[in-house]
């Protein structure tokens, strides 16, 4: 009897998890994809682009981009 309790309640708390795990692993996916696609640009001619820039312009930039200026 107990076992038959156990699984019930095991498959209630699946039912209650699987939306948000499946939305949650759709949010990394997309996240992932961001990030590749970053690393692409960067690869296929960004880096180039950003190593041409005058000096001045790229502390102009850091300066402005927030969070990511402050982490070293």
């Amino acid at each position: 009897m107990f076992d038959n309790q156990l699984f019930s309640w095991l498959h209630l708390l699946v039912g209650w998890l699987l939306q948000p795990v499946t939305w949650g692993l759709f949010g990394l996916l997309a996240l992932a994809i961001c990030d590749a696609g970053v690393a692409m640009g960067e690869r296929l001619g960004g880096l180039r682009r950003w190593r041409q820039l005058p000096a001045a312009e790229i502390v102009a930039d850091s300066s402005s981009a927030g969070l990511l200026s402050v982490i070293p």
